[in-house]
């Protein structure tokens, strides 16, 4: 099997330890963590980067790896990290993205 397309994501923390999530207007229109797929010859890093400034309008500081996790379904990589600094206004792309919300861990 070859291996497939890697994805990146980026888990934001605000200051009062809630997560970022975005609501797709695609496929099953979940929330999710901003991210997407990796470009060719773009980072893992740096595509994790794009697709937050792409559909939130943010720019994560101080990034740090999180996971990574496999899925053997699609034969590729998922690459998180973690960011509690950003800077921008938080604005939905209204393309890929409709709905922006910070939610507790629990």
């Amino acid at each position: 099997m070859e291996r497939g397309q890697d994805a990146a994501g980026i888990i934001v923390i605000d200051d009062q330890d809630r997560v970022l999530l975005v609501h797709h207007t695609y496929g099953k229109k979940q929330w999710s963590v901003p991210g997407g797929m990796v470009e060719d010859g773009e980072s893992v890093w740096e595509a994790a980067a794009r697709e937050l400034k792409e559909e939130i309008n943010i720019t994560a500081k101080d990034i740090e790896v999180s996971g990574l996790y496999f899925q053997p379904h699609k034969n590729r990589y998922i690459y998180t990290f973690r960011a509690r600094t950003y800077e921008g206004r938080l604005e939905v792309d209204n393309t890929e993205i409709d709905n922006y919300g910070f939610f507790s861990l629990d």
